[in-house]
């Protein structure tokens, strides 16, 4: 289905494997990103009518048969009917998740031989993690980044639009936050990234960082230009030094965000960054306006 242009494997669970498709999508992003192409994983999104999707979806669904997922299945239903590629897996045993995790992985050593990939290296994330090393060091120019204080809302409206109207079919959108992971931050970011989908009817993905370099890191750099993405920093506070080291903990994410912002720069990827400064959550709010989230949706 990726070759036929469906590369945007969308997961979908039951609530007893909810935290599955964060290890699915490292397993797909990382194996097959490479050379240009590549199946890109959609983990967190929340199913929406077919009307806002593309047709370069095919949607995976895991469950399990003791679980009450009868909202989730309507509505991989009614996308089916659509003409969507819907895969449904439902187990009886919880531990029939051990079986599921190894077919997904002899299943991506399958797909990878197709797209005639190696799918156990990732060299894009070894460049990333040098990149950051040496901007630690102050032995790299990490060129120059334009960045957007989130403080000036209608200097972000912009910003976004300006990147968001370079979405065009087939592309999909990520969020890349090097901020600290609270659950209202995520929050924000899920409304964010859902807003993005339901207009431009592309796929969206969402990662706090430094984590998600390990997992669709290594498909930003070295799969299909296809990504489009938003790269979220704050002011790092407090400043907590890291052990045995002269650095502190903001330094070394701040070197990591600018090392993987080059690294976009250097693969001709589409990225622009935004700083919350010290105000993340109304500088995350500026950010929902310039994507348009609704009020209604905000407040859910």
């Amino acid at each position: 289905m990726a070759k036929a242009g469906r590369d945007k494997a969308t997961f979908v669970t039951s609530e007893s494997f909810a935290a599955l498709p964060d290890w699915l999508e490292q397993l797909v992003a990382e194996s097959t990103g490479k050379e240009g192409v590549g199946i890109v994983p959609i983990a967190g999104e929340q199913l929406g009518a077919p009307a806002v999707y593309g047709d370069d979806r095919v949607f995976v669904y895991l469950g399990f048969k003791g679980d009450d997922d009868a909202e989730q299945l309507k509505a991989l239903d009614a996308l089916e009917a659509a003409g969507h590629p819907v895969i449904r897996v439902v187990v009886d045993l919880l531990e029939d998740l051990s079986s599921e995790m190894f077919r997904a992985e002899v299943a991506i050593a399958v797909a990878s031989s197709v797209l005639h990939i190696h799918p156990f290296n990732q060299p894009n994330v070894q460049l990333a993690k040098q990149l950051a090393k040496q901007a630690m060091g102050g032995t790299v120019d990490v060129g120059e980044i334009s960045e957007t204080g989130a403080e000036d809302a209608e200097a972000v409206v912009a910003t976004v639009e300006s990147l968001l109207t370079g979405l065009g079919t087939g592309d999909f959108f990520a969020i890349q936050a090097f901020i600290a992971p609270t659950p209202e931050a995520e929050a924000s970011l899920q409304r964010i990234r859902h807003a993005v989908r339901d207009r431009h009817q592309v796929a969206t993905t969402f990662g706090f960082g430094p984590r998600f370099l390990h997992s669709t890191g290594q498909l930003h750099k070295g799969g299909a230009n296809t990504g489009v993405f938003l790269q979220i920093v704050d002011h790092f506070s407090p400043q907590v030094e890291v052990p045995g080291t002269d650095y502190t903990f903001g330094a070394l994410i701040a070197a990591q965000a600018d090392g993987d912002h080059r690294a976009l720069v250097d693969t001709d990827r589409r990225v622009v960054r935004v700083c919350l400064g010290d105000d993340v959550p109304g500088g995350l709010a500026n950010l929902e306006d310039a994507v348009g989230v609704s009020l209604e949706t905000t407040r859910s």
